[in-house]
């Protein structure tokens, strides 16, 4: 971003501001419990995302690199993930257990987000769990539609099993979209008879891209993102696809033998109702799921962890869970013959 640009960013940023001060003293807050600073920032949040029926990748992308980064913390190690069949960075936060480690899969609707756009959630996610993260940089679309980003997830997932990694010490984390590639990861790895990971933790996961919740419509006007913009989103990464298929929308896959399930969602955001069914789905499937639907947030609150408490406590509560799985007493497990995992191209 150039000054020029940052300067236009925090000029619309100051007229919002303005707006929601206005608003707050004739009304209140928009919804209970939300502070100036957080009400402004979804204000503006909000102004910035694009509606229509002719959004673009590069619309939803220059969205997202707009993320101003927070500084990193102390003891903070990034190093490009060398070997790796995809592109990616090592997180790591403090002294960790080079063991155990978690595959972050970043969100942006599959067409967007970075490497860089997620730095501030990766470190901090990094340092809750105590564990080495694997940020993905997997392909996105519409260049790279449906399922290469899937693809990317199990080949990189095979990769670390092959170099002897213990899937009893793995957890996959994936925010919005990538929650939902976290999941139908699972289901990928399961049918071909991969050994699974120990647990799956999914923020705000988008997992319906047919986008048939009620929340979708009711939490328009509330949460930043709007339909328009999600929709867009879907015909890019689908690219004609029934938007049913199960490895695109896992609200509507099989869920049996999937391994403890930790989900996320604001009771604010779009995706709030296909997080409740999918945990519904889940757990008569007998899946281990942990559904948290936190009060008054909006889409990816996490994101905004260095200004707002509840994002830093459901982060907290992300650490909590990974640290008790991961040290659970664990099966052994060993590849010393190097094996590769193929997956079924079918």
């Amino acid at each position: 971003m150039n000054l020029s640009d940052f300067l236009q960013l925090n000029f619309r940023f100051a007229v919002t501001a303005q707006a929601v001060t206005i608003q707050r003293i004739l009304s209140g807050p928009q919804r209970p419990g939300w502070s100036w600073t957080f009400e402004s920032l979804i204000h503006f949040l909000r102004s910035q995302a694009p509606r229509g029926n002719r959004i673009t990748a590069a619309q939803v992308r220059q969205l997202m690199e707009q993320v101003v980064l927070p500084p990193l913390g102390h003891h903070v190690t990034i190093r490009p993930a060398a070997g790796a069949p995809v592109p990616g960075q090592w997180v790591t936060a403090g002294p960790v257990d080079d063991a155990r480690l978690a595959l972050f899969l970043h969100g942006g609707g599959y067409v967007a987000g970075s490497l860089r756009s997620y730095r501030g959630l990766t470190t901090a996610l990094a340092q809750a769990c105590g564990v080495s993260l694997l940020a993905l940089d997997y392909r996105l679309a519409p260049e790279h539609p449906f399922p290469a980003a899937l693809e990317d997830v199990c080949d990189t997932y095979c990769w670390l099993l092959a170099r002897n990694m213990n899937p009893e010490q793995i957890v996959l984390i994936g925010d919005s979209a990538g929650g939902g590639l976290a999941i139908a990861a699972l289901i990928r790895l399961r049918d071909a008879g991969i050994p699974l990971p120990k647990a799956a933790v999914c923020l705000s996961p988008w997992l319906d891209l047919s986008l048939a919740s009620p929340s979708i419509q009711a939490n328009n006007g509330v949460d930043y993102l709007n339909p328009d913009l999600v929709a867009a989103c879907a015909d890019l990464y689908l690219s004609g696809l029934d938007p049913h298929t199960p490895l695109a929308s896992p609200l509507y896959a099989d869920l049996h033998n999937l391994p403890p399930l930790l989900i996320q969602v604001g009771s604010a955001e779009l995706f709030c109702d296909e997080a409740r069914e999918f945990a519904q789905h889940a757990q008569a499937a007998n899946v281990d799921v942990t559904l948290e639907v936190w009060d008054e947030m909006i889409h990816d609150w996490h994101m905004l962890h260095w200004l707002e408490p509840q994002a830093r406590a459901a982060i907290a509560q992300i650490g909590a869970y990974v640290q008790k799985a991961l040290h659970q007493e664990k099966k052994a497990y060993s590849n010393h013959t190097r094996t590769t995992f193929i997956l079924s191209s079918e």
